[in-house]
């Protein structure tokens, strides 16, 4: 099974720039940790139907389906690799102790 069968491949930068803009939100505002996958699926689904609606040439309602869908993929990706990140630092430390 590869990723880009449910994410597009044109479309997989927009992770990377999630993890960043997720690491700001985090540090750099006052927001609670638990709206930031919300704030990162919200993100990720307009920026994912903006392409869509202007590259693909895909109908606005084809567009915010699409948008949405890709949108919570990449959100979740994200956030995964965001939690297997942390999971191995732990895991590390916890071996050094």
């Amino acid at each position: 099974m590869d990723m880009t069968e449910y994410i597009y491949p044109e479309l997989i930068f927009i992770v990377p720039f999630l993890n960043v803009t997720g690491w700001w939100i985090k540090h750099k505002t006052s927001v609670e940790n638990k709206y930031i996958p919300l704030i990162l699926g919200i993100f990720a689904t307009a920026l994912s139907s903006f392409y869509i609606y202007s590259s693909m040439n895909k109908g606005i309602w084809e567009s915010l389906w699409g948008g949405t869908v890709q949108g919570i993929f990449m959100a979740a990706t994200a956030v995964y690799a965001n939690q297997l990140a942390k999971t191995s630092k732990e895991e590390d430390n916890d071996n050094n102790n």
